[in-house]
């Protein structure tokens, strides 16, 4: 991996589909973005599909789990949320 770039290049276009005219990401995509963060990143890593849903986490328990904060921001369509205790959201 080129030591300027912070993601591994091959896996910005590899296992990508779109839903209607939206590009998503593959669970694939995004265990290799979450396993490569997570050598740089001192802290847990989710990603979320378009229902709030976690499709890939360093915490393999949360998979499959709704986290509540994401799907706050993707209802209300907001731009950000501070989330200041871990029990304030479900999931």
């Amino acid at each position: 991996m080129d030591s300027n770039s912070a993601i591994d290049p091959r896996i910005q276009h590899a296992g990508s589909f779109y839903q209607g005219s939206r590009k998503v990401l593959s669970t694939t995509v995004a265990r290799e973005i979450v396993k490569q963060l997570s050598q740089v990143i001192e802290h847990h890593i989710n990603i979320m599909d378009t229902e709030g849903i976690i499709i890939s986490s360093t915490d393999p328990n949360r998979i499959g789990s709704l986290h509540g904060g994401a799907k706050k921001i993707i209802d209300e369509k907001l731009n950000e949320l501070l989330i200041e205790s871990d029990d304030e959201y479900v999931g």
